[in-house]
């Protein structure tokens, strides 16, 4: 770089992109991998809306088949069947 400063860094190497919540050198991001996971946590009930959390990755992975999603957590055994029925991993507690 003609006429920077001593020591100054290139804008290319401070450049940095926010993915997520997480900071990434350009350099660096094809070396990531580019799998979202889409995460849900809690007693599995009805509060929780967890049918409409497993149609909605459902529709998705349709249209993005890299895509996961987990549910930490367990509970009303007819959530955790329609979950995992959608592709959802259930930890459970």
């Amino acid at each position: 770089m003609a006429g920077a400063k001593p020591g100054a860094r290139s804008e290319a190497v401070l450049e940095v992109l926010k993915t997520n919540g997480v900071v990434v050198v350009p350099a660096l991001q094809s070396q990531i991998e580019a799998t979202l996971r889409v995460v849900g946590n809690g007693r599995l009930g009805p509060q929780k809306d967890p049918g409409f959390f497993a149609e909605a990755f459902a529709a998705a992975v349709a249209e993005n088949p890299d895509i996961e999603a987990l549910w930490v957590g367990g509970g009303d055994e007819q959530y955790e069947e329609k979950l995992r029925a959608c592709g959802v991993e259930v930890t459970g507690w």
